[in-house]
């Protein structure tokens, strides 16, 4: 039985246990399943992903576990990852061409080192808020489930 919460639930393959976590391992995120475009953003690297989850069930290797991340957790990990870095780039291009004549450089010189400068001070701000956030339950898997072994052959 899954409990109920918010976060998409994933399936996966118990493929050590170390201590008291667990290491997971599942398909790769497709959110572009679903996508008519034709672009190559998502494509399928045919990797698995694995992920470490503190193993609060019992799993054992080679269990087929349900886990989930909880969906906040998800869009604030996606907005500090994408949307700020996208934001910092245009600003820092934006006020590189703008200051570009007071500093006595070209404006296209300018908005680089703007863009330059507003990419890593947004990768320092990525740093400083998974600091803050990594211990936080929003962002931690958790297991939620296991098939009863009973069912299971072998």
């Amino acid at each position: 039985m899954i409990p109920e919460g918010n976060g998409e639930i994933e399936t996966g393959t118990v493929r050590s246990v170390s201590g008291s976590r667990v290491l997971v391992e599942c398909e790769p995120i497709t959110f572009c399943g679903n996508c008519t475009a034709e672009c190559r953003l998502a494509a399928d690297t045919g990797k698995k992903r694995q992920i470490w989850i503190e193993n609060r069930i019992g799993a054992k290797t080679g269990d087929l576990v349900s886990f989930r991340v909880r969906g906040g957790g998800i869009v604030f990990a996606s907005a500090v990852l994408y949307f700020i870095p996208v934001v910092m780039l245009i600003s820092g291009a934006l006020a590189g061409s703008m200051f570009s004549g007071r500093m006595g450089i070209d404006a296209d010189l300018g908005s680089i080192l703007g863009g330059i400068t507003g990419i890593v001070l947004s990768i320092a701000f990525a740093a400083f808020v998974s600091r803050i956030i990594s211990g936080k339950k929003a962002f931690i898997p958790e297991l939620v489930g296991v098939p009863d072994r009973t069912d299971r052959k072998g």
